[in-house]
């Protein structure tokens, strides 16, 4: 089992673009996907601003290794 961390930014742009590097992946790689967790929080710029986030996590098998 391996897993894939994708992020983005909490906005609809930045949830679209998620999505395309998401599904790229699937369709490029072609895995089995077991489980996936998303979460959000917020990423700090050096002690500046913060920006909402998402982070989405996807355990997954190779399809070469069934």
């Amino acid at each position: 089992m391996k897993v894939r961390t994708f992020m983005s930014k909490s906005n609809l742009d930045g949830l679209a673009q998620s999505d395309e590097q998401i599904n790229l992946w699937l369709t490029t790689e072609k895995v089995e996907v077991l489980f996936v967790k998303q979460s959000s929080g917020y990423e700090r710029h050096h002690g500046q601003s913060s920006d909402p986030i998402v982070v989405t996590s996807i355990w997954y098998t190779d399809s070469d290794s069934s």
